[in-house]
């Protein structure tokens, strides 16, 4: 059976952005629990295996959580890569842009219907899915660190609540390196995928342009 890393990225980009983070905010409260700091919802595992179910599914749950409240730092990262890399100095995207309006004509589809950087996965997803699973990777590893700023804003609220303010402050500090690694990832991620769209573009130009080449006997 051929490997299709398009599936084995999706399985990254799950594992990464939404169980990982959800793991380490689930331990934390588990710790908590034992301290008798918050209540316990649930009564104690009776069972090492029952105990792994339950953090895994903990961990699941939370992590969905802190995905749906990740994706609001998005509407943040995009005002500032408005105004650090505007749409006139962003060259890759404004070529996808114009190479998009080729395929979506404005008086027949709806320009807004998809955005520049969904079109080019869509591109990449039918045409080249190994492609694809690079711009993956870097999207993986985006939302993972944007999970992650959340988890760690979490923990900063909570051990300055119980006056562990180091431990805070050192959190803290984590999340805003985790945003800033979040912020060069997605930036890599999109910039990745461009520069494959761009490339497709031209490879096809390219094979329009050469004249296919008669065999002996036929006419050109």
């Amino acid at each position: 059976m051929a490997a299709e890393p398009e599936k084995f990225h999706v399985g990254m980009i799950d594992f990464f952005s939404i169980i990982l983070p959800g793991a380490i905010l689930a331990f934390h409260l588990r710790a908590l629990v034992e301290q008798g700091k918050i209540p316990a919802i649930l009564s104690a595992p009776q069972s090492d295996v029952e105990g792994w179910v339950v953090f895994a599914i903990a961990s699941y749950v939370l992590g969905h959580f802190l995905f749906l409240v990740g994706s609001w730092i998005d509407g943040s990262y995009d005002a500032l890569r408005e105004k650090f890399a505007p749409l006139e100095k962003n060259f890759p995207l404004k070529t996808a842009i114009e190479i998009k309006k080729t395929h979506f004509p404005p008086a027949r589809f709806n320009d807004q219907a998809i955005n520049a950087f969904q079109w080019t996965k869509c591109r990449l997803a039918l045409a080249h899915p190994a492609a694809l699973a690079q711009v993956e990777r870097f999207e993986a590893d985006s939302k993972f660190f944007r999970s992650l700023s959340v988890v760690l804003l979490t923990l900063f609220v909570s051990f300055t609540a119980t006056c562990r303010g180091w431990l805070g402050f050192a959190c803290l500090l984590l999340a805003a390196a985790s945003l800033l690694r979040y912020g060069e990832q997605r930036f890599k991620s999109t910039r990745q995928a461009y520069w494959y769209l761009i490339t497709l573009e031209s490879e096809k130009e390219n094979c329009a342009a050469t004249p296919t080449e008669s065999k002996p006997g036929e006419s050109p």
